[in-house]
């Protein structure tokens, strides 16, 4: 099953498809993620290079999802306002991502596993 977003017509993608909306315009749903996959393993070498630096808060890994996507995808580095799904993989539900994320990362910070060496 090819299909990236569960729901018909999303937002993120071209209509009557399932091809994200990309800045290279490609329509083609492989070609695609043969390109996301080239820019996020590139980006990711990238990161790892210069080390990932920073509040590991909420805002700094918007930030690390918007380095990672911004050349590829418009919506990098924003919170979904969907349902999505991946093959037979759900993700999270969007409308608890933020609020979630936040009670995690405060659960981590408390137990010390943000810690810098």
């Amino acid at each position: 099953m090819n299909d990236f977003y569960e729901a018909r017509n999303s937002i993120y993608c071209y209509p009557g498809s399932n091809v994200l909306v990309n800045k290279f315009n490609i329509k083609n749903y492989n070609k695609l993620m043969e390109i996301e996959t080239d820019i996020v393993i590139y980006k990711s070498f990238e990161l790892r290079q210069e080390g990932i630096t920073g509040g590991f808060d909420i805002e700094h890994l918007i930030g690390i999802h918007k380095y990672l996507f911004n050349e590829l995808y418009p919506f990098a580095g924003f919170f979904r306002t969907e349902n999505i799904a991946k093959d037979n993989f759900r993700f999270a539900e969007w409308e608890f991502i933020e609020d979630e994320l936040r009670k995690l990362l405060e659960q981590l910070k408390e137990e010390n596993y943000l810690e810098r060496a």
